[in-house]
């Protein structure tokens, strides 16, 4: 079976440097209009959420081997499920430090938290099967 070629949305979505260059340009948006304070935000949002979303991905992962009987018992997976335990109390964290620092940080964090799930829904219509 051959695969069709990718649109240019799809090669656009799936391309680590867009994500990359999305970031930055964001980032320094958000440095422009909310200062400091809201790149602070920014950097949490990007790095919880993101951070979220990883470990979330790597335990449905998991649970796709153990479906299929091709995971043992390992160091790797019992991280993986340390990891998905532990990404809410670091993404509360997250939002709780932000709130201390004040309506700045607070815009910069929803800013980060809505590149990362838009990047994420471009992603997986970018990866989907056909």
């Amino acid at each position: 079976m051959t695969q069709r070629p990718l649109a240019p949305w799809e090669r656009f979505f799936r391309s680590p440097w867009v994500g990359l260059v999305s970031t930055v340009l964001l980032g320094a948006a958000v440095y422009y209009a909310k200062g400091r304070l809201g790149l602070a935000g920014y950097a949490m949002g990007v790095l919880g959420v993101g951070a979220n979303s990883y470990f979330l991905w790597l335990a449905i992962n998991l649970l796709a081997r153990v479906a299929n009987d091709q995971a043992k018992g390992s160091a790797g997976s019992t991280l993986t499920v340390a990891a998905f335990l532990l990404k809410l109390p670091l993404v509360v964290g997250f939002m709780l430090q932000t709130q201390r620092l004040g309506k700045d940080a607070i815009d910069g964090f929803l800013w980060g938290l809505a590149l990362v799930y838009t990047a994420l829904i471009g992603w997986a219509q970018a990866c989907r099967p056909d």
